[in-house]
């Protein structure tokens, strides 16, 4: 099963929908921080912020003005 669907049966009504408004402020304000901060292996600063239950890993392209999510774990 890909994991975007594995997350998504794993979790409740009320949890997918905590995920999606702090996706749309993520989106409405991309210029937040992190939690923490990790380099991937191209060198690129990602973000990550713990939701619980949830830790999102992003990061943001200003030139474009998108915020892509790496990866979306359950904690």
């Amino acid at each position: 099963m890909p994991p975007c669907l594995d997350l998504r049966f794993s979790c409740t009504r009320r949890q997918r929908d905590q995920l999606v408004r702090y996706l749309d402020l993520l989106a409405n304000n991309p210029f937040q921080r992190g939690d923490y901060e990790e380099k991937g292996a191209t060198d690129r600063t990602y973000q990550i912020r713990l939701m619980r239950p949830f830790m999102i890993t992003f990061w943001v392209d200003h030139a474009v003005k998108e915020v892509r999510v790496v990866a979306i774990r359950k904690i």
